[in-house]
């Protein structure tokens, strides 16, 4: 997880701009926040835990 999202703050947003994503100032301010991003690592983990749990593994 990124630890400092101010740095990437900018990377973020021209990834979305140059991919088409049309972002508000609220969509935009949550998408650079830690707890989004934290959120999204700890679904990741939930969803490699359920998988090897399954009897997958990473290739």
């Amino acid at each position: 997880m990124y630890t400092n999202l101010a740095a990437h703050e900018k990377a973020i947003l021209d990834y979305c701009e140059k991919n088409d994503l049309s972002l508000n100032a609220i969509t935009s301010q949550s998408l650079t926040s830690k707890d989004t991003w934290q959120k999204q690592l700890d679904l990741l983990n939930n969803a490699t835990d359920l998988l090897a749990g399954n009897g997958y593994s990473r290739i």
